[in-house]
């Protein structure tokens, strides 16, 4: 279907390209200079001996000396924000193999996986560049403060992943999105507690699972030995962290959904959230945030000439799906529609598939923050007590350290219009992918929204988790507090009898069930009614509303007992 036929663009409807040109211009002379310095440093590394040792280094039998150090001579990225972290970002020079165990130090973090190597970055000492105050997004700090790059072979990988003490997967948290949601403020909230390692958007994850997906070669227990590994190499111990951390939280890219089966199988036992926005509302916010990240406008252009230059664009962010057939109209809204219909759907798939992931909500957030952070503390099951810490991210911008800071979108900000005529087609679109079109509709699962879910639905996760419940202190504003259940008691939240609770998920989906001893049966009912309750007896829907007056929360700031939640300042209309 062809939707340009439908849509009239003038003024300031339209998306400008400038910028992407001179980028591309930009990209093929650094692509170029690249390819030059290289084959002269192909011609160096044969005449000095390098090329043989780093042949040498791909052998097994060689593992000691199979870590190539490289020093950095130039750097370029198209989309410093959006861009794939790539080998290809930086041009190279080879001054020493080194032990794999080197890549075990503090500064050293892994950036991204080939077909046949693991890419690290090194930083300065003293740099914990996985924390927020170096950059918003893990790949982008990486990038910008590299000092060295580091290149390990996947047989290797495994092997110095062996060599680290066994990663709790009950302590890892994976977070999908839909971009543009309150993500990233999500993260910071988690590593401002103290008690939390927080990755932002780590490309090595998205990159092994994309490979796991296409390599046939590898059977289902190498792909799975390889993933393992590069999750554990991501969230290895780090000297700024407390000795024992609570949870170890990874944020991915938004098309990095479709990953997420592949860390389900990989980590059965680790929490996995998505986060998620009324479509309009995130389509826009990404339309304004398109004038700092090049990629998206790349994929409006491409899209708009044709349902293939639509599918590559689509590719060039990170997402494999190819299901696309349609061209679009260069609406600035469309290529949030398109993310939009991809996590969405991504998300609602998994749930059928009996995957455990649990909905969190932008608006909840907004409405909320203090409830929504509890929630999804006690869903991760997570001393609540930390809530307090967790708030004080709502004090500053949580892409202050990045081109999409609010200070930088401002600037940007545009008045695009949305006539009926395009939202009716936006809704058409919405419907042919297959999710919901309503305005902030309640996705299956949510657990945020306060007419949807039942407090005491929390599930049992059985008897391994334990160091989360753990009863030592938690300091916040100089007052220790101890770690309490959902019901205020220390320890853990007891189960109904026989160790498992019945509970009715209220959806428009078939079939779906929540995590792992949680069994949940389905009923069709009306949009906007996704209730999680007990089933016996059953909640009245109209019983499971939000209590009187919580329409009303929309000031941002609570009565907490001894502090007071600070002012939503980087949750704003764009």
């Amino acid at each position: 279907m062809n939707l340009s036929d439908e849509v009239k663009q003038t003024g300031d409807d339209k998306m400008h390209f400038t910028d992407v040109y001179v980028g591309v211009v930009k990209l093929v002379i650094y692509r170029l200079f690249r390819l030059v310095f290289n084959l002269i440093r192909g011609i160096f590394w044969i005449l000095n001996g390098t090329l043989l040792d780093q042949w040498k280094a791909n052998d097994p039998e060689n593992y000691d000396r199979s870590a190539q150090i490289y020093d950095i001579v130039y750097r370029y990225k198209f989309d410093l924000v959006l861009g794939q972290a790539s080998f290809e970002d930086f041009v190279l020079i080879h001054p020493r193999f080194v032990h794999p165990m080197y890549l075990l130090r503090d500064e050293c973090l892994l950036y991204q996986v080939t077909p046949t190597h693991a890419i690290f970055v090194q930083v300065d000492d003293g740099v914990a560049i996985w924390r927020s105050e170096h950059g918003s997004f893990l790949r982008q700090s990486q990038f910008q403060l590299a000092k060295n790059v580091i290149t390990l072979p996947l047989h290797a990988v495994v092997r110095l992943a062996d060599e680290l003490r066994p990663l709790d997967e009950e302590k890892l948290i994976f977070i999908q999105n839909t971009a543009r949601c309150g993500s990233t403020l999500l993260v910071r909230m988690f590593e401002l507690t103290g008690r939390c390692m927080s990755l932002s958007e780590p490309d090595a994850i998205n990159g092994i699972c994309k490979l796991a997906k296409a390599r046939r070669t590898w059977d289902a227990e190498t792909s799975q030995r390889l993933v393992r590994a590069i999750v554990r190499l991501l969230c290895k111990s780090d000297s700024s962290l407390p000795r024992n951390p609570l949870a170890y939280v990874l944020k991915m890219t938004a098309p990095s959904i479709e990953a997420a089966p592949f860390l389900a199988a990989a980590f059965p036992e680790a929490y996995h959230l998505f986060m998620y926005r009324d479509c309009i509302s995130m389509a826009k916010s990404l339309a304004i945030a398109a004038e700092v990240m090049p990629t998206l406008k790349l994929v409006s252009l491409l899209g708009s000439i044709s349902a293939k230059g639509l599918q590559f664009a689509v590719s060039q962010m990170g997402c494999s799906n190819t299901e696309y057939t349609m061209k679009l109209t260069g609406h600035p809204y469309e290529t949030g529609i398109v993310l939009y219909s991809i996590t969405v759907r991504n998300y609602l798939k998994m749930l059928e598939q009996g995957i455990p992931i649990a909905g969190v909500r932008y608006e909840d957030l907004a409405d909320d923050p203090e409830y929504f952070i509890e929630k999804i503390l006690k869903y991760c099951q997570l001393p609540v007590d930390l809530s307090t810490a967790a708030l004080m991210a709502l004090r500053d911008d949580a892409q202050r350290n990045s081109p999409l800071s609010i200070s930088s979108l401002k600037s940007k900000n545009k008045n695009y219009s949305m006539t009926p005529k395009v939202a009716e087609i936006m809704d058409r679109y919405l419907q042919e992918i297959g999710v919901p079109t309503e305005e902030a509709p309640v996705l299956p699962n949510t657990i945020t929204h306060r007419a949807g879910y039942d407090d005491s639905q929390v599930p049992d996760q059985g008897s391994g988790r334990e160091h989360r419940e753990e009863s030592a202190s938690i300091t916040t504003d100089k007052q220790s507090t101890s770690a309490r259940s959902e019901d205020g008691k220390e320890g853990k939240p007891t189960s109904q009898a026989g160790g498992v609770r019945k509970v009715k998920l209220i959806t428009t989906l078939k079939t779906t069930k929540t995590r792992n001893d949680v069994i949940v049966t389905t009923s069709r009912i009306p949009k906007n009614n996704g209730v999680l309750s007990r089933e016996t007896p059953m909640t009245d829907p109209e019983e499971s509303k939000a209590p009187p007056g919580a329409d009303d929360q929309k000031s941002f700031s609570h009565d907490t007992g001894d502090s007071e939640v600070p002012s939503i300042h980087n949750l704003v209309d764009f």
